[in-house]
């Protein structure tokens, strides 16, 4: 009879280890999985600055992202969609407008996109990487349409440079169909010098040497 109970009593006693050994290993696997939108919002929230860079448009920014339930604009899972390699090549030739691209965060996202790379599970970086990479995009297309330059006082814009509604409808849509580009060209002035002046640029910038 003791043999009996002893032998429940250990069998009870290893049921109830390993029982205990899957519940922490699942609640490890519950609690150490952070997705971009968990992290989106809080960075969001936390300041007009992220890693350093002064936001642009950051309440354009979380009615962007709040829209979207705070997943990445520009990455699936952790890689860079084709969309999101785009907006960075257009973000590194923002002089082909006629403007600056350290206004868009570029040395940072570069920095940002290189630790990305090397680690992948960082998620806290790639939320970082995104929003950059979107405020980016919205203060380009604002210096398109409105320009940089405060016209009459002759000095650069305020750092922060809210959307309109109509500007965003049209970057809306071209996020949408995948047609960043041209959704920038339907942003550009309208006067014939502009577009003179912009292929007179592009001309000069093309005979540079490359900078390797």
């Amino acid at each position: 009879m003791i043999h009996y109970l002893l032998r429940w009593t250990l069998l009870f006693g290893a049921l109830f280890i390993f029982a205990c050994s899957d519940s922490v290993q699942h609640l490890k696997k519950t609690t150490s999985v952070l997705q971009p939108e968990n992290v989106i919002p809080d960075l969001l929230n936390d300041s007009n600055r992220i890693n350093g860079e002064d936001l642009y448009s950051p309440c354009a920014l979380e009615d962007l992202y709040l829209a979207r339930h705070n997943n990445p604009m520009w990455f699936k899972k952790d890689e860079l969609t084709p969309q999101g390699d785009t907006l960075l090549y257009i973000l590194h030739h923002a002089n082909y407008y006629g403007l600056a691209q350290e206004d868009y965060h570029v040395s940072t996202l570069d920095q940002l996109n290189a630790l990305r790379i090397k680690n992948r599970a960082e998620v806290k970086l790639l939320a970082s990487l995104d929003i950059l990479m979107t405020d980016g995009l919205l203060a380009l297309a604002n210096h398109i349409h409105y320009g940089r330059v405060d016209k009459d006082r002759l000095i650069l814009k305020s750092k922060e440079a809210e959307l309109d509604s109509s500007l965003w409808n049209v970057m809306s849509h071209a996020i949408s169909k995948n047609h960043l580009g041209r959704g920038l060209e339907m942003l550009e002035p309208q006067n014939k010098f502009y577009h003179l002046l912009k292929n007179d640029l592009k001309t000069k910038l093309d005979s540079l040497p490359l900078v390797l």
